[in-house]
């Protein structure tokens, strides 16, 4: 039986963490519907050392964020991200790093055609709606600019 059948799926999950942008809702729902899966993680590494080793260091770390938000992983462990780009080339202070990640998971087919330039195994998963979604107004912007 592999260590990975006994102790059930991990991973060191790390993200953007405000919700208010597109990248802190993308994180929060994909790590709370892999948690609803049944994933342990057991957050970013580097973040929680009261959790001692190696429990706390799982086989795969995972971002779901920009490039170069990413600080890290432990050697070994599978580095994957989750990351988007809405324009037609991707700059360079983006790109840097994306030659080192093992696996790149990008939400749409014209992602798919640009990370893979720069990466060797990038996948396509079309996002999802998850079934709290709702309809909500649009709201009149205010004179104030946050």
């Amino acid at each position: 039986m592999s260590h990975m059948t006994m102790m059930g799926p991990r991973l060191n999950g790390a993200g953007h963490y405000d919700r208010a942008t597109g990248y802190g809702r993308l994180g929060f729902e994909i790590h709370a519907a892999l948690r609803r899966a049944g994933v342990t993680d057991y957050g970013p590494i580097g973040v929680n050392e009261a959790v001692a080793e190696p429990e706390g260091v799982a086989p795969v770390a995972y971002w779901c964020s920009t490039p170069p938000h990413v600080v890290g992983w432990k050697e070994g462990q599978l580095a994957a991200l989750t990351t988007m780009w809405e324009f037609t080339t991707i700059p360079i202070g983006f790109r840097e790093n994306l030659p080192e990640f093992h696996r790149l998971f990008v939400p749409s087919l014209h992602n798919l055609e640009l990370f893979s330039h720069f990466n060797d195994d990038v996948r396509y998963i079309p996002l999802a709606v998850g079934p709290e979604w709702h309809y909500e107004p649009r709201t009149d912007p205010s004179p104030r600019f946050t």
